[in-house]
Formats: structure tokens, sequence, C-alpha cells
């Protein structure tokens, strides 16, 4: 078995991967510039390696065009694919979570209390988003200032100078999404090891998307927050530091890349 052969069997393991899920995750990587896309050709030759039938992915790009995400067209007899204005936005704003350096700073962050009995509708909306608020008790809410709607019914108290007590950082990182984030530290750490020294662009390609879907999938299920307001044991800052390092190894290919890959 080959080097890349290793990497592509360890970065499989885990949870089964929604085609369509992938394929935002392949565009997002790789096209996510206006004017950017990807033929069809070379969608079938990545998703093929990574055991997804040619069905599937047919069923996987009708879905995406369907909801909006994706575009298509022909030249001759071949077809690319591109994100939507839609896309476009989606993707820039995972952007940030998924490729950043760091976690936010720990200013400008606060508790928003609610009153017990209130029924104002404006007191709820710090938890319809769960990437602006998270809650905490059942009338407490963390969050970032910035996002705190516009109402005179909190009580509003600042965080910056204040250490979380564990009870609260297992409400921010519950503890299944806690082991998650063991579980991939483990999976990274052993395609670490495995990375071919000489991958070919597709082979970069897959092996990044496989790689960004794994952390996108945990990554953007909890609120962006410092990293003092994870668990003790938390493997969220261990994770992102060896997904960069990673990614610095496979380095992402141009698209005029595939035309002879």
């Amino acid at each position: 078995m080959s080097s890349y052969e290793q990497a592509l069997e360890i970065l499989m393991q885990g949870d089964r991967h929604r085609v369509w899920s992938l394929v935002v995750t392949i565009f997002g990587d790789l096209a996510q510039n206006q004017g950017d896309e990807i033929s069809a050709q070379t969608l079938g030759r990545m998703t093929e390696q990574m055991g997804i039938k040619s069905q599937a992915l047919r069923v996987a790009l009708h879905r995406l065009r369907k909801d909006g995400w994706i575009e298509s067209k022909r030249i001759g007899r071949s077809r690319s694919y591109f994100l939507t204005a839609f896309g476009l936005q989606q993707s820039a704003l995972a952007t940030p979570r998924i490729y950043g350096q760091t976690s936010p700073q720990s200013i400008d962050w606060i508790l928003v209390t609610t009153e017990a009995t209130s029924d104002n509708q404006s007191d709820s909306a710090a938890h319809d988003d769960p990437h602006s608020f998270v809650r905490l008790t059942a009338h407490s809410y963390l969050g970032k200032r910035a996002n705190l709607p516009e109402t005179q019914h909190l009580l509003v108290t600042g965080l910056s100078d204040t250490t979380l007590p564990d009870w609260a950082k297992n409400q921010i990182v519950p503890p299944e999404l806690n082991q998650s984030y063991a579980s991939l530290f483990i999976l990274l750490s052993a395609a670490k090891g495995a990375l071919p020294t000489k991958p070919t662009a597709i082979e970069r390609a897959v092996l990044r998307t496989l790689l960004v879907h794994s952390w996108r999938r945990i990554i953007l299920r909890h609120l962006d927050v410092p990293e003092g307001f994870y668990p003790q044991d938390c493997k969220a800052i261990a994770c992102r530091s060896l997904v960069l390092d990673l990614l610095a190894r496979l380095e992402r290919p141009a698209l005029a890349d595939f035309i002879d890959a």
C-alpha cells in the first residue's frame, strides 16, 4: 500500500460522509473565488477515490443545484460546475472558522440573562442562532456584544475578565462534541505520519477535502469562542494546529493543475 493510500484510508475512517456535503467541501477548498470552475471529470476522479459511485455524485450535484449552491455550464461535450452567488457567500462565511489560525480574543464577550417570566420575543432571540449565542442555563446565554438583539429586557454582563466554570464550558462544547475532537485528534495524528511526500494534484485535492471536511463537521457545530472558553481537556486547539500543519504540507492545487492530472 502506498503512502497516499494509507493516508486516504486513515482520513476516510469515522462517520460516513454525505456526498453532497463532501462536494460542498471540494468547492469551498478549491473553487471559492468568482469564476472558479471544476470539471465534471475532475469531480468524478476525486470522488471515485473516496469510494463514491458516479450515480451518488450525480444525485448530490442535482441536489446542490436544486438548493441553489452550484450551477453548471457545458462547453462542447464537457461540463463544469461552479458555486452560485449564494454558494460563494456561504463558503466565505465558513472560511474564517475552518482556516483561521487562532481563536477569537476574549474581549467583548457577554453573559445575557433574561427575565424568568418574560414572554418578550426579543429576549429569546439570543438563542435563535447557535453561531451567535449559546445557552448556558434556562435564562442565560453567552455570546458577543455585537450580536446582542436590540431590547431593554436583558441583563448584560461583560465576560472579558471572567473565568468560566467547567459546567459553562461543557455547555459550549458538550461531552459528545468534546469526544469528537478527541477522536479527530487521533485520526489527524495518524494521518500526519502517513502523508505522501510527492502527491499528485488530484491526490492533494482528495486528501485536503477529507481533512477539511472532518474538521469543518466539528468546528462549525459550536460557537466560535476564545481558547479559554473550551473545556480543559478539549482537543479543539490541538486539532486546529494539526489541520493547519497538514494543509500546509498538502499545498492547495490550482484548478489548472487538473487539466493534465
